[in-house]
């Protein structure tokens, strides 16, 4: 398929799209985009290059010809510098071999009647002042933490929660604006089955699934407003049947939680998730993990010997 569209042929695309800038990095596009037509099987959202998004390239395809994109149904604003620098680190090659257990029965009664896959578009949002999105999150008050099906226990969402709190008290964000509000790092947690793939006729590969994953995480970080003061936030996303564990960092929080401390912290969490009781404790050991890191005590931050396990 030729991944190229000449400028201004989706004249419903708001910004530039000009093929002769493709790589040279300066590019800020702006795509409203329907969401049925990105629902379709013979839509791609694509975003090239693994290594960096300095190269970041968007595009509707239908065949070979750009989608005439009409009666704007949902809104991507993507920049290099808004974006984690690479896919690769997101899960190495150990984490995707994986084998997860299938839910407990409590948690299948639990999940009983609510939908397995997840469309970005559907996902709730556990921080809206909205009653009913909250409790499609399985949470009673505004909260970090998002899991309609029950993957975690809530005593297990109370404690991400909590500890979460923690994190925004006790870092300070380097930005000026939330440094004189004495304001730390955002973390939210977004928990499901499965995911729908953004990606519909993409490759069934590693890279392929990362790739929707990113899309898929930042996607949600922009529906969630999770610009932050200056985009000191974070977005833990797990799949627990696609086997996909997924941190989204956007410009200032991956200043200081690289994506090397994010691939070593994933191998030291990595058998949490062999159990599907200890999912929790998890979550639990990588955000302390990431706390600490912001907190500048990297060493701390990398030790083999675990810190936090619920009781």
């Amino acid at each position: 398929m030729d991944h190229s569209c000449k400028r201004g042929s989706c004249n419903q695309a708001r910004g530039t799209f000009d093929q002769s800038r493709k790589g040279k990095g300066n590019g800020n596009i702006r795509l409203i985009i329907n969401k049925d037509q990105m629902r379709s099987r013979s839509a791609l959202l694509m975003v090239s290059s693994c290594k960096g998004v300095s190269q970041i390239h968007i595009a509707v395809f239908q065949r070979q010809n750009c989608w005439n994109i009409t009666k704007a149904g949902f809104s991507i604003s993507l920049h290099r510098n808004m974006m984690t620098s690479r896919l690769c680190w997101a899960l190495l090659p150990i984490f995707m071999v994986l084998v997860l257990p299938a839910p407990s029965l409590s948690q299948r009664r639990e999940q009983e009647g609510l939908r397995r896959r997840w469309s970005v578009y559907d996902y709730p949002d556990p921080h809206s002042q909205n009653r009913d999105q909250r409790s499609l999150c399985g949470r009673e008050n505004i909260s970090s933490v998002c899991d309609p099906n029950y993957v975690i226990s809530r005593t297990q969402a109370d404690a991400i929660d909590a500890l979460i709190r923690e994190v925004y008290r006790e870092t300070v964000c380097p930005c000026r604006t939330c440094s004189a509000m004495n304001s730390g790092f955002i973390i939210r947690v977004a928990l499901m089955p499965q995911f729908e793939r953004l990606f519909p006729d993409g490759e069934n590969t590693t890279v392929g699934m990362l790739r929707d994953a990113q899309m898929f995480s930042y996607m949600l970080s922009e529906k969630w407003r999770m610009q932050g003061t200056c985009n000191e936030t974070v977005l833990i996303m797990y799949a627990q049947e696609d086997n996909m564990l997924y941190t989204l960092t956007r410009r200032t929080s991956k200043v200081i939680l690289t994506d090397t401390d994010i691939q070593t912290i994933l191998l030291l969490v990595r058998h949490y998730f062999d159990n599907a009781a200890t999912i929790g404790d998890g979550l639990l050991e990588m955000i302390h993990r990431y706390k600490l890191i912001f907190q500048e005590n990297h060493k701390e931050a990398v030790e083999q010997s675990s810190r936090f396990r619920m009781r």
